[in-house]
């Protein structure tokens, strides 16, 4: 199966646009394992309660060091977000392991 990592860093709004991006890509390519990774200033997006509404084909994750660095847990992490370790590590082994990459 192909994969497809896409990278988020500024804002809440990059993680809607980046989630909605990849559900029309699994509209054209269903097949497909996309993950949305998530750093930077956009970390401050995935604390709260809100839950993130997506399609269970998304994977969306959150850097924990980011987190940590920002002085978040992961106890404040919303629902519908998992974690990578590292953003930059996870990014980096997934295009090692032949995933497409997209930045947005």
């Amino acid at each position: 199966m192909s994969n497809a990592v896409i990278q988020v860093t500024t804002d809440a709004a990059a993680i809607d646009r980046a989630v909605e991006s990849a559900q029309r890509i699994l509209e054209q390519l269903p097949d497909l394992q996309i993950r949305v990774i998530v750093h930077g200033e956009a970390l401050d997006a995935v604390v709260g309660t809100e839950p993130l509404e997506h399609d269970p084909a998304v994977r969306v994750e959150a850097c924990s060091l980011g987190l940590r660095a920002r002085g978040h847990s992961l106890d404040e992490l919303r629902p519908g977000f998992d974690t990578v370790a590292g953003a930059s590590a996870a990014i980096i082994q997934a295009q090692l392991d032949g995933a497409a990459y997209l930045r947005l």
